[in-house]
């Protein structure tokens, strides 16, 4: 397929009159992910460029009904006489999450639904891909600690040949099939220990 056979629209993520941002809306996105980076575009000469950045998410699986709350107005941007007297824009509100996305570019209120439901999932997505970001770096920050002696997970004593995992407080002395690669005795307790720990989470979420 050629690029002249490949359409996108923009819908505004921003408020009108002169929004700063915009979600394109294509098929098929994968022609259209290429183009995600920062454009410039200049007019004239002599001239600074004005810089615009593209985004091309994937399409995001439907947001539950129930979690929905949305709201109609009348939209306060430019369009003539219909749009400013019909209650055409869309304001959705994302109860779980408090997100708030609204529309009004259209004329027909259901344009404006599946436009603000289509930016309403790539900020939903972006906001539960911020939250385990954080998670996963705050588990490496305590999985690392410091580095100090307080710190420490497992001691090898080479003088009585003992191997000690201070996390689960094991010691067994078989250094000598440790330091063979023969770890077994101390990777299992470990293994069965986290799993426990992950059973006792799930449980405590219910």
């Amino acid at each position: 397929m050629t690029p002249s056979a490949h359409r996108a629209q923009a819908v505004s993520t921003s408020t009108p009159p002169t929004p700063r941002s915009v979600l394109p809306t294509c098929q098929p996105a994968s022609w259209w992910s290429v183009r995600t980076n920062v454009h410039s575009i200049k007019t004239k000469p002599k001239r600074w460029p004005c810089w615009a950045r593209a985004f091309t998410p994937p399409k995001w699986p439907a947001v539950n009904a129930g979690d929905l709350k949305i709201d109609t107005f009348r939209s306060s941007g430019a369009g003539g006489q219909h749009v400013n007297t019909t209650d055409s824009a869309i304001r959705i509100t994302h109860l779980p999450t408090g997100i708030v996305v609204e529309c009004q570019d259209e004329r027909s209120q259901h344009k404006n639904k599946a436009k603000a439901l289509a930016v309403l999932g790539a900020r939903i997505h972006a906001a539960e891909m911020a939250r385990r970001h954080a998670a996963e770096a705050s588990t490496r920050r305590n999985l690392l600690g410091s580095g100090d002696r307080s710190d420490r997970i497992r001691t090898y004593n080479f003088p009585q040949g003992r191997v000690t995992d201070h996390r689960i407080n094991l010691t067994i002395y078989r250094l000598d099939e440790v330091m063979e690669g023969k770890i077994d005795s101390l990777i299992e307790p470990i293994v069965q220990e986290y799993q426990a720990d992950q059973l006792a989470a799930l449980a405590g979420q219910d």
